[in-house]
């Protein structure tokens, strides 16, 4: 099975339409796989579902290594903004914790006066 750019595009002139995923390609229609090859400018060998399938799993795979070399140029960068969210992150739930303690405080105190109310209206009969 070969795929081969069609028309006038190629390399970085060619445009991107978009991810595509493993799952999502398996499960598209005849009609849906020949869509996204058109898009793409890419012809398979032949015009059965599993041709059609392979050529836009290269893509995927194209896309899966790309992913990662840019993952590891930038992986200083990821680390960053990771420490940046956890910090938010941390923040967060240290406020969350606040406001359950808040509520739990508030909740015993209504107990107890509910309590003196009731002890109280024995008291008075």
């Amino acid at each position: 099975m070969s795929t081969s750019r069609t028309g006038s595009e190629t390399g970085a002139e060619a445009k991107d339409p978009g991810p595509l995923d493993v799952l999502h390609v398996l499960n598209m229609s005849v009609d849906e796989l020949r869509v996204e090859l058109h898009k793409r400018n890419l012809a398979p060998a032949s015009d059965s579902k599993p041709d059609l399938q392979a050529a836009l799993l290269t893509v995927v795979v194209e896309q899966t290594k790309t992913a990662a070399a840019e993952g590891v140029k930038e992986e200083d960068e990821v680390f960053t903004e990771r420490a940046v969210t956890s910090v938010e992150f941390q923040l967060h739930l240290k406020r969350m914790e606040l406001e359950v303690d808040e509520r739990k405080e508030k909740h015993k105190l209504e107990l107890e006066a509910d309590e003196r109310k009731l002890s109280n209206a024995y008291n008075i009969d």
